[in-house]
């Protein structure tokens, strides 16, 4: 390797690292926010991400969720915008997408859940909110799953603006803003 593909190697390298360390804090600092204002109890934070089997890769989304009573709250950041072309009520950037679900025993159910709103496969949205869709997601055993969901692209958090303010108007005031189911 030539000394100048080491160095821009170096220069990428690093920057994915620093890159990735950031959305984690972000992500922290978001279930913080919602421990804080919401008090949501955020018993566990775990994070999942698609590992490619057959070549390194950069994952199309890395994903964390939580567990509350009633509901359960996926959140992706979403790194391959294409996951996003079929959902009309997104817009195809880096961006956050927050799916809130009925089923609270199913949070790490991402596939058959927050993804299938990411994507606009077999839901339904019933209503578009300023904020927020909300529909049901179809079920193959004939129940149907609500859910609420909204986007917040990351130029939002990179706009100058203090991270933590974007973090109160952009998703904990959405998420105070969402009705209850009943």
């Amino acid at each position: 390797m030539t000394p100048e593909d080491k160095e821009r190697f170096t220069e990428n390298f690093d920057w994915f690292n620093q890159f990735f360390q950031d959305m984690r804090q972000l992500l922290k600092n978001i279930h913080k926010a919602l421990k804080n204002e919401l008090s949501y109890t955020i018993a566990h934070r775990g994070w999942y991400y698609e590992k490619s089997k057959s070549q390194p890769s950069l994952p199309p989304y890395w994903v964390t969720a939580i567990s509350e009573d009633g509901f359960a709250l996926q959140i992706f950041l979403i790194l391959d915008i294409s996951l996003l072309e079929n959902n009309p009520y997104f817009i195809n950037e880096l961006s956050l997408v927050l799916v809130k679900h009925s089923r609270s025993d199913k949070s790490g159910y991402f596939n058959d859940y927050g993804m299938r709103v990411v994507q606009n496969k077999e839901i339904i949205i019933r209503r578009e909110q300023n904020k927020f869709a909300s529909g049901e997601i179809s079920r193959s055993e004939g129940t149907q799953t609500k859910f609420q969901a909204f986007q917040v692209p990351l130029s939002a958090f990179t706009n100058g603006k203090e991270f933590q303010n974007v973090i109160q108007e952009k998703i904990v005031a959405v998420l105070r803003d969402m009705p209850v189911w009943e």
